[in-house]
């Protein structure tokens, strides 16, 4: 589907919204993801986002994020942990991909999607991954309106 006038704020909102889609996502958190420790009875599997630096040449804007899932390892063992971070790559792919067909744009080739593994000691000890994806948008589809201002 091509939208016009995709904006920071609409592409946040359209991998957001298809975030909380995905059926394993009970929490979405933008832009702190270390707020989850101010969380203590927090609903896993989380989705995180968080910008990069963005950045334009003559053709495109190229937004930058770091996309996020973490869910809780349960085990005493730790068993789950690897189940986690598979789960997460798939999760975020995923949501990479529905963002793309949505808007029919496409990843910036020149910054290919990287996955990152962690464990992390949130409010609970977490395993997931996270996704560094750079998504490129021609500049004819980025126009912001403002609305009718005289400040300028």
């Amino acid at each position: 589907m091509i939208q016009d006038n995709i904006t920071l704020a609409k592409i946040v909102d359209v991998i957001s919204s298809i975030a909380s889609g995905e059926r394993n996502i009970s929490t979405i958190v933008q832009n702190d993801i270390y707020e989850l420790d101010a969380q203590p009875d927090v609903k896993y599997s989380v989705f995180g986002i968080t910008q990069n630096t963005h950045r334009e040449d003559e053709a495109f804007v190229y937004y930058s994020f770091n996309l996020f899932y973490i869910n809780r390892i349960t085990n005493d063992d730790r068993s789950n942990e690897i189940l986690n971070q598979s789960t997460a790559i798939q999760v975020l792919r995923n949501i990479i991909r529905k963002t793309c067909n949505y808007l029919d744009i496409e990843v910036d080739p020149l910054n290919q999607i990287q996955y990152e593994t962690f464990i992390q000691k949130f409010s609970d000890v977490t395993s997931g991954a996270y996704a560094i994806v750079t998504f490129a948008i021609p500049l004819d589809l980025c126009v912001e309106d403002y609305g009718d201002s005289d400040d300028l």
